[in-house]
């Protein structure tokens, strides 16, 4: 599985700024490339719809709920 699978349009992430220590929930809003690597520009929205971002790829999580955010949780952070 592609390490970047959650990147694809209408996509809710959380882009985590370099030197920052906030997280925003964004949308991805237009497709990538893929397959995505850390690299890969991404195209985001702003939750209110009032501007976007390019970030890279590398800088983004997916939006999980539930059971399956704490599994993720405990595969990423053993």
């Amino acid at each position: 599985m592609n390490k970047y699978y959650f990147v694809n349009i209408g996509a809710e992430v959380i882009w985590h700024p370099v030197n920052s220590d906030e997280k925003k929930v964004m949308q991805v809003c237009t497709s990538a490339p893929h397959p995505v690597e850390n690299d890969t520009l991404v195209s985001l929205i702003f939750s209110d719809k009032k501007g976007n971002v390019k970030v890279k790829a590398v800088e983004l999580t997916p939006k999980l709920t539930g059971p399956v955010e704490r599994k993720f949780a405990l595969v990423q952070y053993p």
